[in-house]
């Protein structure tokens, strides 16, 4: 696939062409902080790039903008690209919530205490920007499956004419911070959140009218999830649980966390005997922040839940975010508040693995382009 038109807003067809698949890299996001500050692309581009505001109503120039040396991308002094000061990203005072810094991942040398700037809606995202480029070699470390335990779903969808699907979680699930939803401000380009999409492009490949329900909450951990899975979770049945909680467990100890998710699920099945759950581990949090603690160790947990548990897969969001830390870029690229919450790019890897592992990439990719 080769880059042609840009889109003026979300299109699917680009922008949720699969990260490990594609040649064409759509609105990739970054965030720079300092005047002179630099990004990483996740792959090498391929002749030249296009450099634009995240809602990608405005396009930047390089040579008076920006310069692209390799993978990277800086900025160059006295131009107009947005960008965080380093005062202001990296506080000598708290933010309305307090972060502090993981120094062992800061791009510079800190003195005295610091702590991470921190805000919702388009805090971020308005001085993120959306790089479009072909890769010259698409060398992604991550490769989705199909999940074996949930293959005969869809066929059991269409064969029962419809069905319902349940999403249970925290705010990611809720939609934080798609620019489609409230949380992300309702603004350009209006990408849906991963939740929406999931609904969306399994009813295409079913072909028949599917029931979303998302019962999230922002905030929730596993636990709270099971103190009202009663009036949440099993108040009515479903054909497929999506099940979404990982980001506010990491101070959890690991096998806690295990045996609440286990508690959920074991309790879905026994409620919907023929029902299938779909586990999503989390994205992770920013690796400059203090907020990155036992999140690396749940998806091993929940793969070992999934192994366990009848109709059960695992949708591996945690290994693709790793993958994309591992290009070079800093995970605040991708996010929307800077701690915890993807933004649109963030929200789309989320869509394409959770896609992946629930129709496989050939089934994925034709209820896209179909």
């Amino acid at each position: 696939m080769k880059i042609n038109e840009l889109p003026a807003r979300f299109d699917a067809q680009r922008h949720l062409q699969p990260l490990w698949r594609t040649e064409a890299v759509y609105d990739e996001t970054a965030l720079i902080v300092g005047e002179t500050g630099e990004c990483t692309l996740a792959f090498l581009p391929r002749g030249g790039l296009t450099v634009r505001s995240y809602t990608l109503d405005r396009i930047f120039r390089e040579g008076v903008d920006f310069s692209v040396e390799g993978k990277v991308l800086r900025r160059l002094a006295g131009g107009s690209l947005p960008y965080f000061q380093t005062e202001e990203y990296f506080r000598r005072e708290p933010d309305s919530v307090p972060i502090g810094v993981n120094r062992a991942f800061s791009e510079i040398p800190l003195e005295g205490q610091r702590f991470l700037a921190y805000g919702e809606r388009d805090t971020f995202t308005s001085r993120e920007i959306a790089v479009s480029y072909e890769a010259a070699e698409n060398d992604f470390g991550f490769l989705p499956q199909r999940e074996k335990a949930l293959e005969p779903l869809v066929k059991r969808l269409k064969a029962q004419g419809g069905g319902s699907v349940l999403f249970y979680g925290d705010s990611i699930t809720v939609g934080c911070n798609a620019s489609a939803t409230e949380y992300g401000g309702s603004l350009p380009p209006y990408t849906p959140s991963w939740a929406e999409l999931t609904g969306t492009y399994l009813e295409k490949a079913c072909g028949v009218p599917l029931k979303t329900v998302n019962r999230a909450v922002g905030g929730w951990r596993a636990a709270d999830g099971i103190r009202e899975m009663e009036s949440r979770m099993l108040s009515a049945p479903y054909d497929l649980m999506v099940l979404a909680y990982g980001m506010n467990d990491g101070p959890t100890a690991p096998a806690v966390f295990a045996q609440e998710i286990r508690t959920l699920a074991e309790s879905f099945l026994s409620r919907n005997p023929e029902g299938y759950i779909l586990l999503v581990s989390t994205m992770l949090p920013n690796r400059q922040s203090d907020w990155r603690l036992s999140h690396a160790a749940q998806e091993g947990l929940l793969e070992e839940i999934a192994h366990a548990l009848p109709r059960t897969g695992l949708a591996r969001v945690s290994s693709a975010f790793r993958a994309l830390e591992e290009t070079g870029k800093r995970t605040r690229d991708f996010l929307a508040n800077n701690i915890n919450h993807p933004n649109d790019f963030g929200v789309r890897l989320y869509a394409e693995v959770i896609l992946t592992a629930l129709l496989g990439e050939g089934e994925f990719l034709a209820a896209l382009n179909g």
